[in-house]
């Protein structure tokens, strides 16, 4: 059977050895089969190259032998090879064939007990047949499009006698020696699969026990055909391996990330909650620094404890049951019985039990900018209602109700209030809430006609619930607020978001208790300041 109906779409170059009396008669046999037609290699380099590797003498085993595991089973390793074991040890298939084209079928024509004997005869006396020294190589790209002789990996096919007697002397040497578990390729296991187990238990391990896991991949060039085994850890020590490796294992138990200057290092701790999932958000935030002055000198008015909850939801560090139940098999839903996930959005903005503390977080945000816009002079009018009508008719066509309507001389300003949930483009909700009223039909005229004005602008004050805001509402806001204002709406999103969750803790909290009575805590912070 050909290699191309075992590997139809892998090019394959075969390479036949015969070994006659001596190792200065070998013989290579290039017959030029590739199943590709279109690859392009040079048979000539081909057979310079691999004449000169499989021409050498194999290298001496200079390593000590592995301790033996138990010394019962020593003697053991001498005994006859019996039916029983042939039959049970039989290859599965004849895909793999080697020079002498011999299947299964040949070999067991005589019966098992001619091959026990054939088995023991070639045991004892330690001589192998000349017909089992040939070999067939064949050598199989490691990538796509190898030309090079060297892109090849060699794999020789021995007589199918040969390999079934292997499996024997080896599966008696497996009682015998100790090998590592991690040798998966001197055992009789599918070594594939053993280790996409592993590397799929390794991170399973490290969520439930939250601990930190660092794979290393060490990748030895040519290291399984034309350098000899026996020389890869001398020439990795020569290289200095053993030391780099100790090297590694110092910073990988150490944890550290070295600053090798003044700037970096007073960037270093922002850098690293940049690059972290929940810290990614708050890097917009370095462009207004303005905005972010209370968290390094906190005003008189806010309390210690109320400050260092904030500092919490800005770096989004709360015990939510999505973070704590990470990597457990537990339930992950809010526990005010919301079929959703208990993230810190959705207690801020979408569970039920929140709904009037997001009501009055907006109201807040609304009332700061229309007192501070009545004291440039303007006339506000809270939540207007805006109806447009249908052309030519008296029929309603629409009502708006924006937050803050602003009136100054011939000018007009709509001012429209949102707090939203992280995970948007800030950019785009902004530009969807002015367009709302830029684009409604005869909005923008109607409000003209009642209040005499020639000109009106459209501002949309775009947070998110960890005080976030979108860029061009801070330059829309900058064209009726100082930037210390602007901060002051950062600081007040954030503060009303503790109250938030101060409130689901509370309604949570004493619903539980009226199922489990207990004796409540009365040190528990579960209420507002």
């Amino acid at each position: 059977m050909r290699f191309g109906k075992v590997l139809p779409e892998v090019p394959l170059a075969r390479v036949s050895l015969f070994l006659d009396e001596g190792r200065d008669s070998i013989r290579i046999e290039l017959n030029c089969y590739f199943l590709s037609h279109d690859s392009h290699v040079d048979i000539s380099a081909f057979k310079q190259f691999w004449t000169g590797i499989f021409g050498r003498f194999s290298p001496l085993d200079i390593e000590p032998l592995p301790p033996v595991g138990n010394q019962n089973d020593v003697s053991t390793l001498w005994r006859p090879i019996k039916v029983p074991k042939i039959a049970k040890l039989k290859p599965s298939g004849d895909q793999f064939l080697g020079p002498d084209g011999q299947r299964i079928v040949d070999c067991t024509q005589f019966g098992y007990e001619v091959l026990a004997v054939l088995f023991t005869a070639i045991y004892f006396f330690r001589v192998t047949p000349k017909p089992f020294l040939k070999s067939r190589t064949v050598l199989l790209p490691k990538s796509d499009g190898a030309t090079d002789p060297a892109d090849f990996r060699p794999i020789s096919l021995s007589s199918m006698l040969q390999g079934w007697l292997h499996r024997v002397i080896a599966t008696r040497l497996g009682r015998v020696v100790d090998i590592s578990p991690a040798q998966t390729a001197f055992s009789q296991v599918d070594g594939s699969l053993v280790n996409a187990l592993i590397i799929n238990s390794i991170p399973k391990k490290a969520k439930t026990s939250y601990k930190s896991v660092y794979l290393l991949s060490l990748d030895v060039r040519k290291a399984f055909d034309s350098v000899s085994h026996h020389l890869i850890l001398p020439i990795c020590r020569t290289n200095e391996m053993d030391n780099h490796r100790n090297y590694l294992r110092k910073l990988l138990k150490v944890g550290e990330t070295y600053a090798m200057s003044k700037t970096r290092y007073d960037k270093y701790h922002s850098n690293q909650l940049y690059k972290s999932r929940d810290g990614a958000a708050l890097k917009r935030l370095g462009s207004f620094p303005l905005s972010q002055n209370w968290v390094d000198k906190p005003p008189a008015d806010l309390d210690s404890r109320r400050y260092k909850r904030m500092i919490h939801h800005r770096i989004n560090a709360i015990p939510t049951r999505s973070r704590t139940t990470r990597g457990q098999d537990l339930s992950r839903n809010c526990r005010a019985g919301c079929l959703a996930p208990k993230t810190a959005n959705h207690v801020s903005m979408g569970c039920l039990r929140t709904h009037p503390n997001r009501i009055k977080q907006h109201d807040r945000v609304r009332d700061i900018t229309a007192k501070w816009i009545e004291y440039d002079g303007y006339r506000v009018i809270k939540e207007p209602c805006f109806t447009t009508l249908t052309h030519g008719t008296t029929r309603a066509m629409g009502r708006w109700r924006p937050d803050i309507f602003a009136i100054k001389g011939e000018d007009g300003v709509i001012f429209d209030a949102q707090v939203r949930a992280e995970g948007y483009d800030l950019d785009r909700l902004h530009e969807e809430k002015v367009e709302k009223y830029r684009i409604a039909p005869g909005l923008i005229e109607t409000i003209k006609s009642i209040h005499g004005l020639k000109k009106i602008k459209c501002v949309a004050i775009t947070f998110t619930r960890r005080g976030q805001i979108s860029p061009k509402c801070y330059k829309a806001l900058g064209a009726y607020f100082n930037p210390r204002q602007i901060g002051f709406l950062f600081r007040v999103v954030l503060y009303e978001d503790v109250t938030i969750w101060w409130a689901w803790n509370s309604t949570v909290r004493r619903a539980t208790l009226k199922r489990i009575p207990h004796v409540p805590d009365p040190t528990y912070p579960h209420q507002p300041a």
